[in-house]
């Protein structure tokens, strides 16, 4: 004998009630991946007879996983650098940092000159457009650089790289200066710390800083005087295991809680469909 059909949907309403249930469940448990990123980005400090006079301060970036915070100013005033009395001057200066919730992250500071412009690109590479001849000038004239920039990327694996990328830098005479040398001394005028092309990081962080001067005097003793341009940090950035939006050990109670909730509506429905008797 067929049990009747109003049987046979309200139990077919049932089992789609669990198996809604068992599904929503399965989804909530779907783990969710958090790396964490950090970057900083540096324009420019320097000292002034061993005495600190500027500094545009350090512009951060930081992501817990979901969320990407910063600190600092992405385009310090190079009014700054009034009061230095030329020891260094610049069109613009850029200090940026981006920090990812995949785990990457990137940064790019330095020095351009007026009408510059740079930006960090999706792969985190740092380029400078319309920079003019010269625009940084450094001890007045007696270096010069179209564009002094440092750039840097990281992840989540380990992998830290930093680059430099210094345009056209000469001195007065529009002699160029080496930038593939790591240290070039100018006598008389400074001794120049210049980044390498590329930075290999260590232990998933890197650390670069475009270029460092000292100046000197004329009889090649140090002034006391320094410039650093352009210093960049990315990383160190974290892989976080997968997180459960839902405890995995609260399965069995809720998929019980689904099957009780099942079976009442279903005795709720055949009591529904029951018609009373007369007495």
């Amino acid at each position: 004998m067929k049990k009747p059909t109003h049987h046979r949907r309200a139990r077919s309403r049932v089992f789609a009630l669990v198996a809604f249930a068992a599904v929503g469940v399965l989804l909530m448990s779907v783990p969710a991946y958090a790396d964490t990123s950090q970057s900083t980005g540096h324009a420019i400090d320097v000292t002034l007879l061993s005495i600190p006079t500027v500094d545009t301060g350090v512009y951060t970036a930081a992501n817990d996983g979901t969320t990407e915070t910063h600190t600092g100013n992405t385009a310090p005033s190079v009014g700054l650098l009034g009061s230095l009395g030329g020891v260094a001057t610049a069109g613009a200066l850029v200090q940026q940092a981006r920090a990812f919730t995949d785990g990457t992250s990137a940064a790019c500071a330095g020095a351009v000159g007026q009408g510059g412009l740079v930006q960090i690109g999706n792969d985190g590479t740092c380029t400078v457009t319309g920079a003019p001849s010269g625009g940084v000038s450094l001890l007045s004239g007696a270096i010069k650089a179209d564009a002094v920039l440092e750039w840097c990327t990281a992840d989540s694996s380990g992998n830290a790289t930093a680059h430099a990328q210094i345009v056209n830098l000469q001195l007065a005479n529009g002699t160029p200066i080496n930038i593939s040398l790591p240290n070039v001394n100018i006598p008389g005028i400074a001794n120049l710390a210049i980044s390498p092309a590329t930075v290999a990081g260590s232990g998933g962080q890197v650390t670069a800083t475009a270029l460092h001067l000292d100046a000197l005097s004329v009889l090649g003793t140090a002034t006391g005087t320094s410039v650093n341009i352009g210093k960049v940090t990315c990383g160190v950035n974290a892989a976080t295991s997968p997180i459960p939006s839902f405890p995995m050990e609260g399965l069995p109670i809720v998929g019980g809680i689904a099957v009780l909730a099942g079976g009442v509506l279903y005795v709720r429905k055949r009591r529904q469909r029951v018609a009373p008797v007369a007495s």
